[in-house]
């Protein structure tokens, strides 16, 4: 399967600027401009890039290696690495905040529990996670991770991967 970001799929989900979700949190003073922050699925690094300038160190971490390279072209003061949410490339307390807009509801249960490890062992004590996710098909609850961090969701939900409008295809996980 080509990587969508070697198409025009990603498209589909590209914002071309900061979510309105991004931007509330920021208004309503509930991310402040400190310290640094991951964007788990970063794609092309748009939301990052209005923290950038917002005072944030921000990393963005994709599985698309095409998307990383496109999102270092765009927006050279944020780091962008190619990897995999559940083995973060990040030091323990690391992170003030984590922001997730599109890899969380494709992963399974079991990587759902890795990524709320990985996560809780990324974020320091009071970090934040802003965590947009979709549920396509009715969703039911799942077993709790062992140790998630305390500003993320107290459970998650099962749900089939959404279909891609262009290809007509299950979309690839983050």
């Amino acid at each position: 399967m080509t990587d969508p970001y070697d198409s025009d799929v990603y498209r589909w989900w590209h914002h071309s600027g900061p979510t309105p979700e991004l931007l509330a949190a920021i208004d309503d003073r509930w991310l402040q401009p400190r310290g640094t922050v991951a964007d788990i699925g970063c794609g092309l690094g748009t939301e990052l890039a209005e923290l950038t300038a917002r005072g944030w160190q921000a990393i963005g971490l994709d599985t698309s290696a095409p998307a990383a390279r496109k999102a270092r072209a765009l927006h050279p003061a944020v780091t962008f690495i190619h990897a995999d949410v559940r083995a973060l490339p990040l030091s323990d307390a690391s992170i003030d905040a984590a922001l997730d807009r599109g890899c969380y509801h494709y992963l399974g249960n079991d990587d759902r529990n890795r990524y709320a490890r990985e996560l809780a062992r990324a974020l320091r004590p009071g970090g934040r996670l802003l965590l947009r996710a979709v549920a396509p098909e009715p969703a039911t609850t799942s077993p709790k991770p062992d140790s998630a961090p305390s500003s993320a969701p107290g459970g998650s939900t099962t749900c089939a991967p959404p279909t891609c409008q262009a290809t007509q295809r299950s979309c690839p996980p983050c």
